[in-house]
């Protein structure tokens, strides 16, 4: 013997009604899950040049010395009152008299 709800539950899905309640939520889900990552992943990466210096000394580590030259300009240009500023100076004079 069938509940009244799943009669109806299975008359709504028939129409299609839910399927597409379904999918329209999964969108939106999809969507504010994206917009949360991309913030988690712009917060993560501190508003001072850390990761980028990070990332250049590990381009160094690889033998990759004009890309980190452009990371530590980066730095300079983007964080130029920062620690990392004064350490990718430093980095880039180095560098240059290798």
């Amino acid at each position: 013997m069938n509940c009244p709800l799943q009669i109806r539950f299975a008359n709504l899905r028939h129409r299609g009604f839910v399927g597409g309640m379904i999918l329209k939520a999964l969108r939106i889900l999809l969507f504010l899950l994206m917009i949360a990552g991309s913030l988690a992943v712009s917060s993560c990466s501190a508003e001072n040049g850390e990761g980028l210096y990070e990332t250049a000394q590990f381009e160094e580590l690889q033998n990759n010395p004009e890309h980190a030259g452009k990371l530590y300009k980066e730095i300079i240009e983007k964080y130029p009152e920062s620690e990392y500023a004064d350490k990718a100076k430093a980095r880039i004079s180095a560098l240059s008299k290798e």
